[in-house]
């Protein structure tokens, strides 16, 4: 059993944060298209209902990984595919979505935003200034703003 998420394998893990993504992507009024079989390098198209403009995405559940100096824990997911021989970069995928168990959030990341090999996520952390903190929970990332109707319904 993972202690970080209470499942017990990483393919179970990632299968559940992308049924958690496409129920949270639903009650935001977009379309989560899920493809037949594993493809290559990403998981589901977002297609938000209100312009039709479709989103590409690549989710991660991260996991927790030991202490960095002051900052205490971290949340840690790969930025890569294809067995770790591609970066996210390198592929048609347009957003990283990488989930943290505990508290429950979600970060929204641009591709052409990772830098590194790997996604390090402080949402513990309510003061962090960490390199991906400005994308917790923008859900804007689809195409929306928050006043858009088809948040509220």
């Amino acid at each position: 059993m993972d202690n970080n998420t209470g499942v017990a394998s990483n393919c179970i893990r990632g299968t559940a944060g992308e049924l958690l993504f496409c129920f949270e992507s639903f009650n935001r009024g977009l379309q989560p298209c899920v493809p037949w079989g594993d493809p290559a390098c990403f998981d589901i198209v977002i297609i938000n209902k209100k312009t039709g403009r479709p989103a590409v995405v690549q989710v991660r559940t991260a996991s927790i990984k030991n202490s960095i100096g002051d900052r205490g824990m971290r949340w840690q997911c790969k930025a890569r595919c294809n067995n770790d021989r591609t970066h996210l970069r390198e592929t048609n995928v347009q957003v990283l979505a990488a989930y943290c168990a505990q508290p429950k959030t979600w970060y929204l990341i641009p591709v052409k935003k990772i830098v590194a090999n790997s996604v390090n996520l402080y949402p513990h952390v309510a003061t962090s200034k960490g390199q991906y903190e400005s994308f917790k929970e923008r859900w804007s990332a689809f195409g929306f703003s928050s006043g858009d109707q088809a948040l509220l319904s």
